[in-house]
Parts: structure tokens; sequence; C-alpha cells
């Protein structure tokens, strides 16, 4: 597993689900971002159809869920640490 950055961003994650049709993102702080369907035929009647979209989602979660807690501390205190103050006349 590894953590995307680039079009994504580098203080977000990104989980697939086992079999690459889906993707979703996460912020550093755990928010859902995004989820992104791979294009194809998704057919109620054809795995992985509809019928599993909701577990291929639910994986995909998990996966960027368990990159999230194997992110770097200094990562993460990009979006613990509020913006430092400036003095006026600084």
């Amino acid at each position: 597993m590894t953590t995307k950055t680039g079009s994504s961003g580098p203080d977000t994650v990104q989980g697939t689900a086992p079999d690459g049709l889906v993707v979703v993102t996460l912020s550093l702080s755990g928010e859902l971002l995004g989820v992104h369907l791979q294009p194809g035929d998704y057919a109620p009647f054809d795995p992985p159809g509809l019928e599993n979209c909701g577990d291929m989602v639910v994986a995909a979660w998990n996966d960027a869920q368990e990159r999230l807690a194997l992110t770097t501390p200094e990562r993460l205190h990009l979006v613990s640490s509020p913006p430092a103050h400036k003095e006026a006349g600084e």
C-alpha cells in the first residue's frame, strides 16, 4: 500500500478497493473528500456490478483509513496545528 499525494494533494490519503474499481480520498483529519468509480460496465447482473458497489466503497474507505493510520506525524501536524497568528506590524 502506498499513500498517493500527486493530484490528490499532499494533505490527502487515497484508498482503493481490491479490484481497483473504486478509489476514495480522505483528508488527513479523516474527512471523506471524494469517491471515484473507474469507468466500466456496472450492470447489476454482472459482478462486480452495482450490487457490489457499496462493498467496494467500504473496502476502499477501510484501505484509506489504514493508510491514514500509517501517516507520519509530520503530515498530521499540518492539519492539527492552527495557523500562526501574526501581530500587527509583523
